[in-house]
């Protein structure tokens, strides 16, 4: 799926379709009901699935000479 600059989308759900799930890596899954408006989604992050956080930072200096 491709969204635009704001982050706005459109999909074809199928006539039948009663549910759509919505699931991104590093966040919580959503199941939402279909209506025929505008649908608001907001995924909440999954922080509970983080084991380990590292930070690696680099840094060279020039020393003149």
């Amino acid at each position: 799926m491709v969204t635009d600059i704001n982050g706005f989308y459109m999909i074809d759900v199928p006539p039948n379709a009663r549910n759509i799930s919505y699931q991104s890596m590093g966040m919580v899954a959503e199941n939402i009901a279909v209506s025929n408006s505008v649908m608001n989604v907001a995924l909440a992050p999954a922080l509970e699935m983080l084991d380990e956080v590292s930070i690696a930072y680099y840094a060279m200096a020039s020393l003149g000479r």
